[in-house]
């Protein structure tokens, strides 16, 4: 090959390397920036019948729609049970709703938080011919503290061992549309519930015979635990 070939060929094999280093290049920072597309459909854990996360649940399912995604809506007992679906290979969901204070990163690091979605207020309902009085408080009454598997459970039932024994009250893992059942049947003299203003704290707060109770220890129960309770405490 004459030396003006070669230099020609060496010129152009350059050339080609460093158009192929610049498609290598591209293609690299193109993996790096552009996500996989969302998947088409997904499961999302829910709660209880007539609770907050269950009609959460069906206004996600709608939005999501829009943009071509289905969604499967998984009934659950609530926060302790959508987190054990979240890690359980046998009947995993890909998204579920939580309750604040429910698992940490250290125990689940495979799980990450999207976002914070608003405050959920303890409602304590009582009947009005149980009410508590300022010196027994919940003394001896049957008092609904959520279902079991649910954040509310879990809650409540920390809250009131700090204010009395166990024996001091019945304590009964019934949440939901159950626990407002059995509350204006008069099965019950109490329901605890966590959430927004559901289908079922819009009943009972219209419902004759059925009032909010009030929760005298509020201001020990937001220095102990304080994420239980947002804003100020007066």
């Amino acid at each position: 090959m004459r030396s003006g070939d070669s230099r020609r060929v060496r010129a152009a094999f350059k050339s080609y390397l460093a158009f192929v280093l610049v498609v290598l290049a591209g293609f690299a920072v193109a993996a790096y920036f552009v996500r996989p597309a969302p998947p088409s459909n997904i499961r999302m854990a829910t709660g209880a019948p007539g609770g907050t996360y269950a009609a959460l649940g069906k206004q996600y399912k709608a939005a999501l729609a829009v943009d071509g995604i289905e969604v499967e809506l998984v009934e659950s007992s609530g926060s302790l049970d959508n987190l054990q679906r979240l890690t359980n290979d046998d009947d995993r969901v890909d998204i579920a709703f939580l309750q604040g204070g429910i698992g940490n990163k250290d125990d689940h690091p495979n799980l990450v938080s999207l976002a914070s979605l608003y405050p959920e207020p303890l409602w304590l309902f009582v009947r009005v011919d149980k009410r508590p009085s300022p010196s027994r408080g919940l003394t001896g009454f049957r008092i609904a503290i959520g279902a079991k598997g649910s954040g509310t459970s879990d809650l409540v039932r920390n809250l009131l061992s700090m204010s009395y024994d166990d024996d001091a009250l019945e304590r009964y893992y019934l949440g939901g549309e159950q626990a407002a059942k059995a509350l204006v049947a008069g099965d019950i003299d109490a329901a605890a519930f966590v959430g927004g203003y559901a289908p079922v704290i819009r009943e009972l707060v219209t419902t004759p015979g059925i009032e909010i109770g009030g929760a005298p220890t509020h201001r020990g129960f937001f220095t102990i635990i304080s994420f239980s309770f947002g804003g100020d405490a007066a």
